[in-house]
């Protein structure tokens, strides 16, 4: 099985630098950009279904890249970014000034020990989209190519789930806007073909 796994396009939230979570904030114009440019990419791929977060940004990205292809995108709420509670709709330095830079700190460096006025456990957002992930790969026979679209925070903590890492590893799979990273699973074994790749966006204005 192969997994194509991206992260949605630029919102209007990331482009002002503010953490969204559960807020449903849909894409910048230049998030539209750049979904199209990797729905270029993706054209000539194999892709046997597409799933998405329910959240606007996701699923937007997910319609623009399954356009070519003439697919429908499949819904799941399980793959909906952390819920940031209070910290929803600030910028970092907001953060900080309002909770600490001892929170903030923690969050970045070991997310499991954060604690988030009315947000989510991360462990606990760790298992949700293992979960989610599991039950859509469980649909599907080993020989088909899913196409994901999701969130950064998600998309991090399941590499480190795939990796069998610790938690505190999720900074290593970053991804930026419209990144994709290729999973491969043959048998038991898993491979990451590529990582927070946007080789499509090079092209596009600042």
């Amino acid at each position: 099985m192969r997994l194509i796994l991206v992260r949605h396009a630029e919102s209007v939230w990331n482009k002002e630098g503010r953490y969204q979570g559960l807020t449903d904030i849909p894409l910048s114009e230049r998030g539209r950009a750049e979904a199209r440019a990797l729905a270029e990419r993706l054209r000539g791929e194999k892709i046997d279904a597409v799933y998405a977060s329910h959240l606007t940004r996701a699923r937007e990205t997910a319609e623009i890249i399954a356009r070519p292809h003439g697919m429908e995108v499949t819904v799941e709420p399980g793959l909906a970014e952390m819920n940031f509670g209070e910290w929803e709709g600030l910028t970092s330095a907001e953060i900080i000034e309002k909770f600490g830079e001892e929170a903030f700190r923690t969050w970045f460096h070991d997310p499991e020990q954060a604690v988030i006025p009315g947000g989510e456990n991360f462990a606990g957002f760790a298992d949700r989209i293992e979960k989610a992930m599991n039950s859509i790969v469980a649909r599907h026979r080993d020989d088909e190519t899913l196409l994901i679209v999701t969130h950064g925070a998600a998309l991090m903590v399941y590499g480190c789930r795939l990796g069998r890492e610790e938690l505190k590893c999720y900074r290593r799979y970053v991804h930026r806007n419209a990144a994709l990273s290729i999973v491969e699973f043959a048998g038991k074994t898993m491979r990451f073909e590529v990582i927070n790749d946007v080789r499509h966006l090079e092209n596009l204005a600042p």
